[in-house]
């Protein structure tokens, strides 16, 4: 029986102390720098780190209350205190956008939309990165309008590429 109590003590002092460090991470302030791009300063136990808006690849939701995790190009991640209505709101204007009640990407880093039995898909990134993310039904259209037209901007700057060499 006391056996049984001290695990239950020591269960909840684990539990505090994952709390506590949880709560260190969070988004403290935004800026943006000279470029425009969008800076987030995260602080954890390791210190602050500035991340770059054009270093997240993708952002899920946390089950657990409002927690979202930055997923980076380089692999890395970080969790962070808040929602993804809020985040949404902030990088909207960078082309972030929701592909899922549980999930936000940058359509520059969709390397191919598949569709299959069970729903639809996105692939993001290559390597340690890489990811495979569902798309809500409603959300189908909107990439795939997205993805057209990032093709279409890419056929475009291929022929101005053309032109321009064979002018020279």
């Amino acid at each position: 029986m006391q056996s049984i109590r001290l695990l239950s003590v020591r269960l909840q002092l684990l539990e505090e102390r994952e709390e506590a460090s949880m709560t260190q991470n969070k988004v403290s302030a935004s800026t943006e720098d000279k470029e425009g791009d969008w800076f987030v300063s995260v602080l954890g136990a390791g210190g602050t780190v500035m991340l770059a808006c054009s270093q997240v690849s993708w952002v899920s939701a946390e089950r657990q209350g409002h927690f979202i995790r930055l997923h980076t190009i380089t692999g890395k991640s970080y969790r962070l205190h808040g929602t993804l209505k809020n985040l949404m709101q902030r990088w909207a204007k960078y082309g972030l956008m929701q592909i899922h009640k549980s999930f936000l990407v940058f359509p520059s880093r969709i390397r191919k939309l598949r569709q299959k039995a069970e729903g639809s898909v996105v692939h993001l990134g290559s390597g340690t990165s890489a990811a495979v993310l569902p798309v809500s039904r409603r959300k189908l259209q909107e990439i795939k309008q997205q993805l057209k037209l990032r093709e279409i901007k890419q056929q475009l700057k291929r022929r101005d590429n053309a032109f321009c060499s064979a002018s020279l």
